[in-house]
């Protein structure tokens, strides 16, 4: 019993701050809370919003620590839940290298710059978004001079899912040959925190804000993470993005993870973003 109340005491944080954790219990997948834990052989979890399950017997301890998910265990394996149910071995995995990519760490890179990882893959690849943010235009010129960037599909919408890994860095490459620095310092600007910054764009932005983030403006998970890294929570009320709509607008992205279409000689909030 002893046991069972340590297990379900570890969970808490996670429980508490909006997460889903799950067990399977006889075959189904259920809350945590709602099944005789003594019978749980897997554990289930959140990674990258996708459930992911580890050996019950494996498990040292999971805890939530300085806005983002710790999970140690003995053995390295991590899985996947199918659609039916099943279980669905991924890959193998130390369990160091799984905390240091997990959704809400800090990464440190090479370059100097950090940042606060808001997607992974299971392949050990993902984005971060910087820990500041700034406000500019994304075009300076005059609406009668801007003209379409080429390389650039226009579009109108803007998917919560990461299609293309750094799909943003493009766009920015494509600004940035097409106009000065000083033309477009939207872009100019994640371009200076480091040559492999960028503006994202409206999909891995909108993924950011909705998806990770969950629309919760400076009280989400992402924005924890941020503040507790020392850095600005995202509530910058409009985000621009790299994606175009025509030769006079660009998207952007609001807080809660709405996308609307503005001309780009506005002034938004912008926060870089970089693939690993």
């Amino acid at each position: 019993m002893k046991k069972v109340f340590l297990l379900i005491f570890a969970l808490l944080p996670l429980l508490l701050f909006s997460e889903t954790i799950v067990t399977k219990h006889r075959g189904n997948i259920e809350n945590v809370s709602d099944v005789d834990t003594t019978e749980i052989d897997l554990i289930y979890f959140i990674q990258d919003y996708q459930t992911k399950s580890i050996d019950r017997n494996s498990v040292d301890a999971i805890i939530y620590d300085n806005g983002q998910y710790v999970t140690i265990w003995h053995k390295d394996e991590v899985k996947d839940v199918t659609e039916n149910g099943e279980i669905a071995a991924v890959g193998q995995k130390s369990p160091s290298a799984w905390a240091d990519t997990q959704v809400g760490s800090l990464l440190n890179f090479s370059d100097g710059s950090f940042g606060i990882v808001f997607y992974a893959d299971d392949k050990g690849h993902g984005l971060v978004v910087s820990l500041i943010e700034t406000k500019a235009k994304w075009d300076i010129n005059k609406r009668k001079h801007m003209s379409d960037v080429p390389d650039i599909p226009n579009t109108e919408n803007a998917q919560a899912e990461i299609i293309q890994l750094g799909e943003g860095a493009q766009y920015t490459s494509a600004i940035l040959r097409h106009m000065s620095s000083f033309m477009c310092p939207a872009a100019a600007w994640c371009r200076a925190q480091g040559e492999d910054w960028y503006l994202p764009s409206a999909s891995e932005l909108t993924y950011l804000l909705r998806v990770a983030n969950g629309g919760r403006d400076g009280k989400g998970p992402i924005s924890r993470a941020i503040t507790a890294a020392g850095g600005i929570k995202l509530d910058g009320d409009w985000y621009w993005s790299s994606s175009e709509t025509e030769r006079t607008e660009a998207l952007n992205v609001s807080e809660g993870g709405y996308v609307s279409s503005e001309n780009k000689d506005e002034e938004n909030a912008v926060r870089a973003v970089r693939a690993f």
